[in-house]
């Protein structure tokens, strides 16, 4: 007759069960680790030769984060340098686009801005040098190539200098006038300074009026330069001189500004081809073509302005007229319609955020890494 275990007999059979599968799970497992260790025992070199080599490298680390941080200071104080020289350089070139075309009313006591000037652009041969290499990475044949052409005009403004009368030549006019070329160094010189970025941002946090009006702004400056270059023009080419001689410049440049005034309207086309030279006569054609093509320009310049303002609007204000045809229907106190109102004129005017799964699709594929490393792309 078989007998049957008792309760605690089962329970204590139970409990060796469990210590014996315990018992192989952790001989197992030991057995791994003995693997691991003969493994690792086999590979002790590689291990303390990559302990030694993850001490060098976190040594330079080190080194180079200190060397980096003497170099961040150094270059940053470089960057400073360049947009201060930068600002001096844009209004060296911006008085020059003012003074030079006044040569043709005569020299004026300006000789010693003229030094300044020429010294100036003398030092300013090695500082950009120094910026092409350093900052914009140019090679070696367009360094000296941009140098070359900034030591031909100094040497041209050396030469108008040493021939200093009180009269101006045809030739000291032309040396002169070459120096204008320096106005296309304005973009980079305006990069440079450091204005384009918090530009770019201020302009496109501001308001479409805003734009618009600095636009218009921007267009009357060019039209204030052109009427001045028109004005010198007009004076170099006139032939009734010997009426406007006795006169003292103010008075020569307002004459002269008035009467070119008064030949830019398509209408005294007829009369212009009556001047006396030819010169006059090719200056006011000139003058009144330029005077057409800069008027469509700023005319549609302000048009498209003011219809993507119009358009703008008319979106804003869809949301509101639509909520206010709503409450004709199902009225509310005026109190909660002005509140309702005011919150969908604010919120329509702020501008959203865009999206950066949508950034993410605009941009190329080499370019998001860079840009997830600075956070801005999830």
């Amino acid at each position: 007759m078989i007998s049957l275990p008792a309760a605690g007999d089962a329970a204590e059979m139970e409990g060796t069960a469990d210590d014996l599968e315990s018992e192989s799970s952790e001989a197992s497992v030991f057995q791994m680790l003995t693997e691991w260790q003969k493994r690792a025992d086999e590979q002790g070199t590689y291990r303390i030769s990559r302990r030694k080599s993850c001490e060098k490298l976190t040594t330079k680390r080190l080194q180079s984060g200190k060397y980096n941080f003497k170099w961040g200071r150094k270059l940053r104080g470089g960057q400073r340098f360049r947009q201060i020289w930068a600002l001096l350089s844009g209004a060296c070139i911006l008085q020059d686009c003012f003074s030079i075309p006044l040569l043709a009313f005569g020299r004026g006591p300006t000789w010693l801005l003229d030094i300044m000037e020429a010294v100036f652009w003398t030092v300013n041969i090695p500082v950009l040098a120094w910026f092409l290499s350093i900052h914009d990475s140019w090679n070696w044949r367009e360094v000296i190539l941009a140098c070359l052409v900034e030591t031909i005009l100094v040497c041209m403004l050396y030469v108008e200098l040493l021939t200093w009368v009180h009269s101006v030549d045809v030739a000291v006019a032309l040396l002169r006038g070459l120096q204008l070329g320096r106005v296309l160094h304005l973009p980079r010189l305006y990069d440079w300074a450091g204005l384009a970025r918090p530009v770019s941002n201020w302009m496109h946090r501001s308001s479409r009026e805003v734009r618009a009006l600095v636009n218009m702004l921007l267009s009357m400056v060019l039209g204030l330069f052109f009427l001045h270059v028109l004005t010198c023009l007009s004076f170099a080419v006139r032939s009734d001189g010997a009426s406007l001689d006795d006169l003292p410049m103010q008075d020569q440049y307002r004459i002269t500004l008035e009467t070119a005034m008064g030949r830019l309207h398509p209408v005294r086309t007829a009369e212009n081809m009556l001047l006396p030279t030819q010169l006059e006569r090719v200056v006011a054609l000139l003058a009144s073509g330029s005077a057409l093509l800069f008027g469509s320009m700023f005319a549609s310049l302000v048009t498209n302005d003011l219809a993507d303002i119009r358009r703008v609007r008319r979106q804003q204000k869809e949301t509101v007229y639509q909520v206010s045809d709503y409450l004709t229907i199902f009225p509310i106190p005026w109190d909660l319609e002005k509140q309702c109102k005011e919150f969908l004129r604010t919120k329509m005017a702020g501008q959203a955020a865009p999206c950066k799964a949508e950034i993410a699709q605009l941009l190329p594929d080499f370019l998001r890494p860079g840009i997830r490393s600075e956070g801005v792309l999830c």
